[in-house]
């Protein structure tokens, strides 16, 4: 059984897929395998996959007509036989050293099921360099501290037997936070290491980056209600920035997307959603009282007007006010 398994989903990459790829190859702990994952590609994605296959026994190819992420990832769950899982996208990068710190950390801290660590972001990547960097083991059985709510799921490395069961739900947007919030509300240790290992690619028109559309904002919607009800379940505490951040993905966000969009019967359909989960799950959610009393005035008037006016144009005009 190898110590890491790495799941990277493909998917019209052919561009950046050998520097993903070879990121893996020049890990410094070699005990690990790649599960590269061609969801239906129409450009070159399974031919390099399968030529790196066929340099290093390390990487399997796994293939499925197209199906989006959450489902080429989920494959390669089904497949991995790792002790520790690790996500990586086609576009993105692995520091050298990631998987051995990763190891090193979860050696000396063997009771926790998750090893965070930061990640450097821009449209060409460059990683510093990394000795020994610093870890912490936290508790986090009665509160989540509130870094964790500005990580993302491809930050960290998962014990697969804590992971069990758990898969990635179908939603085009924010379906890995889902995945990453449902991982930390089970785990009551967690460590972190003090170094920027995960190479994120700001790329335009890619899945994060795209244009607003109906789908990603009522996936956003769904994926965040369901964080906020994992939220009220654990009965943990968390600090007001993480609570107005549950509140911006459940129900500011997607008003924003849905207020930016041409009137059609879509979005109409997809208010009318937004209204109804703000009037069945709003009660057993603990939002900020200035954001409950608006989003309650919006449910009980059904009024999708009331909802651009007292979220989505607000929090356009704070954006814009930001960007300055």
């Amino acid at each position: 059984m190898p110590r890491f398994s790495v799941i990277l989903p493909a998917y019209n990459v052919a561009e950046f897929l050998p520097a993903a790829l070879d990121s893996v190859l020049a890990q410094t702990c070699p005990d690990w395998e790649c599960l590269c994952v061609d969801d239906g590609s129409a450009d070159d994605t399974p031919g390099i996959a399968r030529s790196y296959a066929a340099r290093d026994p390390r990487v399997r190819v796994l293939t499925q007509s197209h199906g989006g992420v959450s489902r080429a990832r989920n494959l390669a769950l089904d497949h991995a036989s790792g002790e520790w899982l690790c996500f990586l996208d086609g576009d993105d990068l692995l520091h050298p050293k990631l998987l051995a710190t990763c190891r090193d950390a979860s050696a000396r801290y063997p009771e926790a099921p998750i090893v965070t660590f930061g990640h450097t972001t821009g449209s060409r990547l460059a990683f510093a360099p990394v000795s020994r960097p610093a870890t912490e083991e936290v508790d986090c059985s009665r509160e989540l501290a509130t870094g964790y709510w500005s990580r993302q799921f491809w930050d960290a490395v998962y014990r697969r037997d804590f992971v069990g069961e758990l898969r990635i739900q179908p939603y085009s947007c924010a379906e890995d936070l889902l995945f990453w919030y449902s991982c930390l509300y089970r785990a009551e240790r967690i460590v972190h290491c003090e170094a920027e290992l995960y190479g994120y690619r700001i790329r335009p028109g890619s899945a994060a980056h795209g244009d607003p559309t109906v789908d990603k904002a009522m996936d956003g919607c769904r994926a965040w209600h369901d964080i906020f009800d994992l939220h009220a379940r654990s009965g943990r505490r968390v600090s007001a920035f993480a609570l107005r951040r549950m509140v911006r993905g459940a129900y500011i966000d997607p008003a924003v997307a849905l207020a930016s969009l041409p009137d059609s019967a879509d979005t109409r359909r997809a208010w009318d959603e937004w209204l109804a989960l703000a009037r069945a799950r709003r009660a057993s959610q603990p939002i900020p009282w200035p954001h409950r009393m608006l989003i309650a005035g919006c449910a009980a008037l059904r009024s999708r007007f009331l909802a651009k006016l007292l979220l989505a144009w607000p929090a356009r005009c704070l954006a814009a006010l930001r960007r300055r």
